[in-house]
């Protein structure tokens, strides 16, 4: 019987806690999301094509995408907010 109740104790007690998880946002560190300045920074480089540092950026971006690729939001916006793009 007291194997029984420690079970159905232990059963709630992670329905419960799995609910909260589910249902709790997730944290946001106020980083913005890597993959929406990475639009804009391609928008811009599209648009500037016969800027002299043209190949620079393209470089600088695509470093960019593969912080952001792995993770990194902060490095990636780091590297996009680069004066040196275009």
């Amino acid at each position: 019987m007291r194997l029984s109740i420690k079970m159905l104790s232990g059963a709630v007690l992670g329905v419960l806690v799995w609910g909260a998880a589910i249902a709790a946002p997730a944290a946001t560190t106020g980083e913005k999301d890597c993959q929406k300045v990475g639009g804009e920074v391609s928008a811009l480089i599209d648009t500037k094509g016969t800027s002299p540092n043209i190949s620079t950026a393209r470089a600088i971006f695509q470093t960019g995408i593969m912080e952001c690729m792995e993770g990194d939001d902060a490095a990636a916006n780091r590297d996009y907010q680069t004066p040196r793009i275009c």
